[in-house]
């Protein structure tokens, strides 16, 4: 949840932080962007799994979070591999405890016991000791930019995933064009003051010099939504649903890492790597 500095704010920024406070809700942008980034994540884990020809396979999710994206690949794992899922294996792990707790809580009440394991730790340290490696497959979704040593992240994902494995990785663009206008109109128009944690920002090609430094090959880019979820977006849906459009047709025939406010990286670690 993003946090907010009330001091100074005027009747009409404080109803807009009251708009912002629940965007999960309100927010048209940020429902696509979920959207869209879980629908790119699905469609690569369902290609990951008619690849993969092992009988045996084990799924990490890194800073899992409240575990949407894990329950949402066992069970994608569950329809595509007859009869069950029950020769893959799904691990999440996450600093929060209570986000650890709840998961632990759904596994038993959804029957998924079996099959996903979840535990409390920092991906910036070393994980061997809590996690079964190595992986065939890890996703890291919307973390890395809220770490202050992003890089031993990356270097723990590359030690955690087994050679030919891929890694999903999805971040802001820095480089966004769009973000940039919108910082720019905020600033103009003194809109909410918001600190959304990201503290490790680079445009995309920075992300990938450090990826290849750390064993991976690139094996696709796909940019993100245009935009993500501004409070004062929010209120013109018609503006919203325009640029909602808009991002569509850029995929179609523009699709530029900088016209996205988000990147998904498909990663495969070489052998001899990290």
């Amino acid at each position: 949840m993003p946090r907010y500095d009330k001091e100074g704010l005027t009747p009409v920024e404080l109803r807009l932080l009251h708009f912002q406070s629940n965007w999960h809700y309100n927010s048209y942008t940020a429902h696509y962007f979920w959207w869209k980034k879980r629908f790119l994540v699905q469609r690569i884990f369902s290609g990951f799994l008619h690849k993969c020809s092992k009988t045996s396979i084990r799924i990490l999710d890194l800073g899992c979070g409240d575990g949407y994206d894990l329950f949402l690949m066992a069970k994608e794992a569950s329809y595509l591999r007859k009869p069950t899922a029950q020769d893959i294996r799904f691990f999440g792990i996450d600093i929060d405890s209570e986000k650890i707790d709840y998961i632990r809580k759904r596994i038993a009440y959804e029957g998924y016991s079996d099959i996903i394991e979840v535990c409390q730790g920092d991906i910036q340290e070393s994980l061997d000791k809590f996690l079964p490696a190595p992986f065939d497959f890890i996703l890291c979704s919307e973390v890395i930019e809220h770490l202050p040593e992003s890089g031993k992240a990356i270097l723990n994902i590359s030690k955690l995933l087994i050679p030919g494995g891929w890694a999903v990785i999805t971040t802001p663009n820095s480089s966004n064009i769009i973000s940039k206008l919108a910082g720019w109109f905020r600033q103009r128009n003194r809109q909410c003051k918001v600190s959304n944690g990201h503290i490790s920002l680079r445009n995309y090609r920075d992300w990938v010099k450090l990826f290849h430094s750390a064993g991976f090959r690139i094996i696709n880019i796909r940019r993100g939504p245009l935009v993500y979820g501004y409070c004062w977006l929010d209120e013109k849906p018609i503006i919203a649903g325009l640029l909602i459009t808009l991002d569509g047709l850029i995929d179609r025939f523009f699709p530029l890492p900088d016209l996205a406010c988000s990147t998904l990286f498909l990663l495969e670690k070489l052998p001899g790597g990290v």
